[in-house]
């Protein structure tokens, strides 16, 4: 694991994560048996909660007291409500199957206008993605009601009228609903149980390690939480693939040109003499730089007729060609023995 300035690691692309967890916070704790138990570790979701598991029991010479692993990404897991509710009370969320059945119920109901005779499956399908709608919406903690004065001021036309109309369902009928069965939205339950946990955290600090692995959601609740356990005596964050190099040489990039396919590396700026058959210039930079940008490095002085693709067209291609004692000649895409 590659750790930065603050208690962020990183693992590399390459490596298997869950191997390189568990070998690193078995070092870790190395020398106290304890350790290893005490340690909290707020893994995305349950399967990697399993898969964790798996590779501290290959990597453990003998037995070893497990840290105790819980889910955050998954809604409505017991064990993260357990964990992260502590003793404030919050109403549980609607169960899924009950909001669905309320949402196709509240779709049927609307006038049906041009949809007449709309069925219970056509129901259930739109009743889904309102269902979407919502959660999006709620995991980046934006109110459903900012869409009514997003729109307000604004001359819609009369389909974007109607996807208001279907929208208002969340809006207005959704909460009613929710309210009479003595629920919460799943979304606003997570981001309350997050701050349940962080006043907790902030009131009394764990003693044992807390670790956020693999956590890479950047919904505010969850953003929250990462920064909540940075902020812990003994808190890290470890993640899987970080760009650990400010520079724009630390990482290759992806560029593609046209109708190829796309690549992945890095991209050779050269410079040649074609009566000498010598390279005269390179410079070595990542693949989505343009051809032209790296041309004042490496051309050499007095570089005569310089030939060079329609990358190179522009005034500034060519006043350098011109400083340097060069004449520039652009050989302009799909024009081979046209104009200079």
């Amino acid at each position: 694991m590659r750790r930065r300035c603050r208690p962020i690691y990183s693992i590399a692309p390459h490596v298997a994560f869950v191997d390189a967890l568990a070998i690193g916070l078995m070092a870790r704790t190395a020398g106290d048996q304890l350790a290893l138990a005490r340690t909290h570790i707020l893994l995305p979701n349950r399967r990697a909660v399993r898969t964790l598991t798996d590779a501290f029991v290959r990597h453990s010479e003998g037995g070893l007291l497990l840290p105790r692993m819980t889910p955050v990404g998954d809604l409505g897991d017991d064990s993260f409500d357990r964990f992260a509710g502590g003793d404030v009370a919050l109403p549980a969320a609607v169960p899924v199957l009950q909001r669905r059945l309320e949402l196709a119920r509240l779709v049927r109901a609307m006038p049906a206008g041009r949809d007449a005779g709309r069925s219970a499956v056509e129901a259930l399908r739109l009743g889904d993605a309102l269902g979407d709608t919502l959660d999006a919406l709620l995991a980046e903690e934006i109110a459903p009601e900012r869409l009514k004065d997003v729109c307000a001021d604004s001359d819609l036309a009369s389909h974007w009228q109607a996807t208001l109309a279907f929208l208002d369902l969340v809006i207005t009928h959704w909460p009613a609903a929710r309210d009479a069965a003595g629920g919460s939205d799943g979304g606003t339950r997570t981001g309350a149980l997050i701050d349940a946990l962080l006043a907790r955290w902030q009131a009394a600090p764990p003693a044992g390690l807390v670790v956020a692995a693999g956590v890479t959601g950047s919904s505010p609740p969850l953003v929250r939480l990462l920064a909540g356990v940075l902020a812990l005596p003994q808190g890290l964050v470890v993640l899987p693939g970080l760009d650990t190099d400010p520079d724009d040489d630390g990482e290759a990039r992806w560029a593609g040109h046209r109708r190829r396919k796309p690549v992945h590396g890095y991209k050779a700026h050269v410079a040649t003499d074609q009566e000498a058959g010598l390279i005269r210039g390179v410079e070595i930079t990542i693949a989505d730089v343009h051809d032209a940008a790296e041309l004042d490095a490496i051309l050499p002085d007095a570089p005569g007729e310089t030939y060079g693709d329609s990358a190179f067209q522009g005034t500034r291609a060519e006043r350098i060609i011109r400083d340097r004692g060069g004449i520039p000649r652009v050989v302009h895409t799909g024009t081979w023995g046209g104009p200079d």
